[in-house]
């Protein structure tokens, strides 16, 4: 306690064991504060600065350009001005911006580094195509019970199908491989033809490698991408019409991998397939099995109004060889007209299910007389449609595919091919 201007009265602190209970010196005069090495008799300009290397909270390591590793015994030294103010290593001391090292621009993956030597790039369509016949000798040598068949072999096949895109692996290499004398490389060129790229600016987003000969591809490229589209793919969606025994939906589907995007269709009733077609059973099981929509029933003239395609709209929308069966002989005039009222009627309701962009309706159809009298051309100019393209039709080009004659008693059998062509239309568009 103290009284009015008094001296203030401490009591005094109980004092720690081996301690100094003053900070005064014996003169009288306040000590400075010393800390464990303040009585190094050291210089303080030449004190070393040691981190223990234990522990987990020092992990710092600098450039030589600021005197090396601080982990070491050497001293560090650090340039003028490389902190505090106005340095070039630190300007937060004058309001600047704080150093930061410029991250290093990663390298793009090269896929060929990473094969090894000699290794080759295959399309998935490609590998698809090799592995399927090692599978047909592995069927042979199954029987063998001294050679075993790796299961990893059945993973690799499935792998290369489902990412298999088109039906014709030499066809699409063809075309592909004229982006080679513009300087892609072989992985390059695999990879535009697994991924199916719709438009050049696809191309150059997946393909980084290509942007700085942007100018100089884009219009190559284009040509390509116009040549593959040409050919069916898995990434379209594709609806098939009036397919007997829906051998040919089941071709695609076999080279896709996968029959998720497609819709296949004919007019008869499941009882009439199984009575008329010998593997029009095991076609459909297959076919559904891979992931196609099958419906039966479907007549190409009123299709735009079935319940489940008239919310549908599809890319390519295909019909081989469309016949209304044979009422009179082929020659004659009635029968000429109700084949050409049939294609008509087709065309109206394909267009109404076709996708604006780029959608496509195919029909392919036998040449000579008396086929060209159908006059496919002018009616699909008629109900605004124009032929974009023209291509020979080869059966060999969709194994397995059986045209059928798909009417009365000998609904089974083939009918002769002869030389056909796939007619390929796409809706009029009127500029603004």
């Amino acid at each position: 306690m103290s009284e009015k201007g008094g001296k203030l009265f401490t009591a005094p602190q109980p004092q720690k064991r081996g301690r100094k209970p003053s900070l005064k010196s014996t003169n009288g005069k306040e000590a400075p504060l010393k800390g464990k090495d303040d009585s190094s008799e050291k210089s303080k300009k030449g004190r070393k600065v040691k981190f223990d290397t234990g522990s987990p909270e020092v992990n710092l390591n600098f450039s030589s350009e600021y005197g090396g590793n601080l982990n070491t015994d050497t001293p560090t030294t650090f340039p003028k001005g490389s902190f505090g103010l106005g340095g070039k290593g630190d300007k937060t001391g004058k309001g600047g911006k704080s150093f930061v090292p410029k991250p290093s621009r990663p390298l793009e993956l090269s896929v060929e580094d990473e094969l090894p030597k000699g290794a080759k790039c295959l399309m998935d369509c490609e590998a698809a195509d090799i592995l399927e016949g090692i599978q047909d000798r592995m069927v042979l040598l199954s029987k063998d019970p001294s050679i075993k068949i790796p299961k990893s072999f059945d993973s690799g096949l499935q792998y290369a199908k489902r990412d298999n895109h088109y039906t014709s692996s030499q066809s699409v290499k063809d075309i592909l491989d004229m982006l080679s004398i513009y300087g892609l490389k072989e992985a390059e060129i695999c990879v535009i033809a697994n991924i199916c790229p719709e438009t050049a600016d696809e191309v150059f987003a997946l393909l980084p490698s290509l942007q700085a000969k942007k100018n100089m591809l884009r219009e190559p490229i284009k040509d390509v991408l116009l040549e593959l589209a040409k050919h069916y793919s898995s990434v379209q969606k594709i609806l098939l019409v009036g397919d007997g025994d829906f051998s040919f939906s089941l071709s695609l589907a076999r080279a896709f991998g996968s029959a998720r995007n497609m819709v296949a269709t004919s007019l008869d009733s499941l009882e009439k397939i199984k009575k008329n077609y010998s593997d029009g059973i095991r076609n459909i099981m297959e076919l559904e099995e891979r992931g196609c929509v099958v419906l039966h029933g479907v007549d190409g003239k009123h299709m735009s109004d079935h319940f489940f395609l008239k919310t549908q709209r599809f890319d390519r929308i295909i019909y081989n060889f469309p016949h209304v069966g044979f009422h009179f002989p082929e020659e004659n005039c009635c029968q000429i007209q109700m084949n050409k009222t049939l294609v008509k009627e087709f065309m109206k309701n394909a267009k109404a299910l076709l996708r604006k962009e780029n959608g496509e309706i195919h029909i392919s159809h036998k040449e000579g007389d008396p086929y060209e009298k159908w006059n496919l051309v002018k009616k699909a100019e008629k109900i605004g449609l124009h032929l974009h393209d023209t291509v020979p039709f080869y059966k060999n080009d969709y194994p397995g595919y059986q045209n059928k004659r798909a009417h009365g008693s000998s609904a089974d059998a083939p009918f002769q091919l002869g030389q056909a062509n796939t007619y390929k239309f796409r809706l009029i568009t009127h500029p603004l």
